[in-house]
């Protein structure tokens, strides 16, 4: 009798221990999958701001009149000599509804575009925010309504460019059984020196 309890003991005993190295083999690639997406997140959002803070920094690059065509929370259109050849371009940066971003479970999910002279839609990333505000020379922020006045676009000395993303795919929090994107945000203030007069 008693090796028969030693064997159901054992039997038990070894069922508790599998199944704490399955759960614990789990949550390590749940972890692992985890950091892999935050770091793709975060690398896809500074490869965006890298380029957004190259296009920005040359608003009215070499252009004589007005260098802010349109100024919006979620878009600018500017004017610049982007490739320095003596003719000045028109930048278009802008975000799209969520509704043409329908390839990622995400539902906050949106395009961020870049268009040079009125020519075909870049896609320059898929975001769940991108949000500017511009600022006078005193550091205060010009209201948006404010803005369409090209008296007022002409008072913008500097521009905050806020962005955020976040994972395609849904993560499971195995505790609570919620369900979470991961998230990756970059903020700046640009000072383009071709505003600043």
């Amino acid at each position: 009798m008693d090796t028969w309890l030693d064997i159901v003991g054992s039997v038990i005993t070894g069922g508790i221990v599998i199944l704490a190295v399955m759960n614990l083999n789990i949550k390590m690639v749940d972890n692992g999958r985890e950091k892999a997406t935050a770091s793709i997140s975060q690398t896809d959002i500074n490869s965006s701001a890298q380029v957004l803070d190259h296009f920005f920094y040359k608003i009215g690059y070499r252009v004589p009149g007005d260098k802010i065509a349109v100024a919006d929370s979620n878009r600018i259109k500017f004017y610049s000599d982007i490739d320095n050849d003596g003719a000045v371009d028109t930048l278009d940066i802008f975000t799209n509804t969520t509704s043409w971003a329908t390839s990622t479970k995400n539902p906050n999910d949106r395009p961020l575009f870049l268009v040079l002279n009125g020519g075909l839609k870049v896609l320059l990333s898929v975001i769940t925010q991108f949000n500017l505000s511009y600022y006078d020379s005193s550091g205060s922020i010009i209201p948006p309504g404010l803005l369409l006045n090209p008296n007022n676009k002409r008072g913008v000395r500097s521009i905050k460019i806020f962005m955020k993303t976040e994972s395609p795919d849904p993560f499971y929090a195995h505790e609570s059984n919620k369900q979470f994107y991961q998230a990756a945000e970059w903020s700046k203030i640009v000072k383009p020196k071709n505003l600043i007069f």
